[in-house]
Order: structure tokens, then sequence, then C-alpha cells
């Protein structure tokens, strides 16, 4: 049953306001309201002394997430503004406040097709480390290595929440990459950038799958820290995964560097999770990480103008060395006339005016 209405009145003694579930009716008053509670008995407060959420509406079928973890025993959220109620046919829960820790998604209707998918790999897995014939010493250690990665994939895909359409998974899986509209968020770039590194981070928050790749020396690693960087602006927790361990301490040592050591901690494997939680210390947060809200909106119009401006400066830039380019080649070409045919000096003399032209 959908409550009409969600109530708080200020406790005399404590001055919180505290939840009310026994109220059958309120009607709004001159300077107050006239609640009725389930006894029958009616009293007068005063509009100070009552917070008054009326209904809204109801998503059913939903998989609610708080700070990240499913809720399994709810799959109804009734809205009611700043709060939430959860139910399901036989039960409901206290008001719940209505924020960032809060998810709400739709239930997927494709779970079983998706589960078909994964079975399928998991079968693959399950029979790829089998050894039915004799091989040499050196390919059964590499087999047993293989065996070793088929089990921790295996024992991952028998782990996964198909019901979790938050995923990039679930993504992949329904052969969709939806764009993502952040609310007007406005992108950083502490540890700097050219204009493809610039697209890269761009990308990463447009899309809910997002490839960067390049050779070496390319930048990829100072775009994943400004990625980071952004990620942690938003109060979001990012997790850092390779195949690589050196991979990992790379953008610790990197963060480390800058001043930003505090915000990390190595985990991965069962000895990193026990020394991190064994040494872990209280530390002292930055002062300069705490931004009053108008500092902050101060803070992200002046960055909407850098942004412009470097976008200006990076078209600036592509043209400078487009230009560039042209002329080395218009160089080159002039040399080869050269060292092939005689110019006399006065000849020379108009083309170098026609090779170096003073820009206005």
């Amino acid at each position: 049953m959908i409550a009409p209405f969600i109530i708080y009145l200020k406790n005399k003694t404590s001055l919180e306001f505290e939840y009310k579930k026994d109220v059958s009716d309120v009607v709004p008053v001159d300077k107050g309201f006239r609640i009725t509670f389930n006894n029958e008995k009616i009293y007068t407060y005063g509009a100070e002394r009552v917070r008054y959420y009326p209904y809204i509406s109801t998503r059913e079928a939903v998989r609610i997430y708080e700070k990240g973890k499913l809720n399994k025993r709810f799959h109804i959220a009734d809205n009611y503004g700043r709060y939430l109620i959860f139910r399901n046919s036989g039960s409901y829960s206290d008001p719940v406040k209505n924020n960032a820790d809060i998810e709400i998604c739709d239930e997927k209707p494709t779970i079983k097709q998706n589960k078909s998918v994964i079975d399928y790999f998991s079968e693959i897995l399950t029979h790829a480390s089998e050894i039915s014939y004799e091989m040499p010493a050196d390919e059964a250690d590499n087999k047993l290595i293989n065996q070793l990665s088929a089990e921790l994939l295996l024992n991952a895909l028998n782990r996964l929440d198909l019901g979790d359409s938050r995923s990039a998974l679930s993504n992949y899986l329904d052969g969709i990459n939806p764009g993502l509209t952040p609310a007007d968020e406005v992108l950083i770039y502490p540890f700097g950038c050219n204009e493809s590194q610039k697209q890269a981070v761009e990308n990463a928050f447009s899309s809910s799958i997002s490839i960067v790749e390049g050779p070496p020396g390319t930048g990829k690693t100072q775009t994943i820290l400004n990625i980071i960087a952004n990620l942690i602006i938003q109060n979001k927790h990012v997790a850092v995964v390779s195949n690589n361990n050196s991979a990992v301490s790379n953008i610790q040592e990197k963060l480390q560097k800058y001043g930003y050591g505090n915000l990390t901690a190595m985990l991965g494997n069962k000895e990193n999770i026990q020394s991190f939680f064994k040494n872990i210390t209280e530390q002292q947060a930055d002062s300069r990480f705490k931004l009053s809200k108008e500092k902050l909106d101060e803070a992200k119009s002046i960055i909407k103008n850098l942004d412009a401006l470097l976008m200006q400066c990076f078209k600036y830039r592509n043209k400078l060395a487009l230009l560039k380019t042209r002329l080395a080649d218009a160089e080159t070409e002039f040399a080869h006339i050269q060292s092939g045919q005689k110019i006399t000096s006065s000849v020379k003399t108009e083309l170098d005016k026609k090779f170096y032209r003073k820009s206005n």
C-alpha cells in the first residue's frame, strides 16, 4: 500500500525531527497542520514543527542500489521528493534520503539472453585447459598457467550480476554503447593535455565504454590521471586495474609525485589488502581541497572560459604545424631545384621573397 505522505515532527526535548509512521491524516490549517494519529487522537502543530512530504510517484520492477550495494529486499520505490520508501509485496522500509547515494535502475529484460552468452564463455573456459594428450614438460607448465587463468576467469564469470544495468558489461552484452550526459560537469586537466588527450578524456565521460590506445610516449598515463582527477572531484571512487602490476604502480607513483598519494590504496591481491589496512594511518586533509560552494562555482566558471581558450589554442597550434609541414616540403623541393640548375642571385632573391614573407 502506498502511503499518501511522509511526515516528521520535531521532538520537544531533543529538537530533532522524528519520522512518524502512525499518522493517518494531515490537514493544513492556519500557520500549521492538524494531524490525526492512528489512535484517532488529533493535534495541531505549528508549521515550524512539521516536515510534510506528499507522495509524488512510484517505480516498480526496479533494482535499488545504496552506496553501490544492491538492496535485494525491495523492488518498488515510492518517491516523496526529499525521501524515498522502498517496498515489496509484504514489507516496506523507513524513509531514505533521496540523494546521490541512491541509484534506482529498471530491471533488465534481457537477463536470460545475457546469461546464455556468459554460459557460452563459461563452457569454453571449463574445457579450455583440459590436457588430453602427452606434451613436453615446458608446454605442460604453460598449460598449468592457462588452467589457473581459466579458473580465475570462470570464478569471475560466476560472480557476475547480470541484472545490473549500470555496468559496461551490460551494455556490451546488449550490443549498445549509450551516450552519457553528465549534469553540467566541467572537466579539468591538472596533469596537462594535448588535443587528442583532451578528446580522450571527454570521450571517457560521454560514453559508457571508451578505449584509449597508442604507442609508448603518447600520453596514455597522463590521460588516465586526468580521468581519475575528474572522477575524484565528482565524489566518485576509481578502480585502476591491469594484467601488469607495474602499470598500476606507475599510476600510483605519479599521483604520489604530485601530492595525491593520500587518495590511493594499492589493493588487488590479499597481501596488498592486508598491508594497506595494517599500515593505514589517519591523515590530515589538505585545506586547499576544501572549497565553499561560491568558490567552487567561481572556479567552474573560470575553467569553462579557459576550456574555450584552450580549444582555440589547439586550433592555432594545428594550423601552425600544418604550415610548418608545407614550408618544409617547399624548402626541400627548392633545394632540389637549386642542386639541379644554376640560379642567378637576382632570381634567388625573388624566390626568397615568395618563400619568406612577413606575416601580418
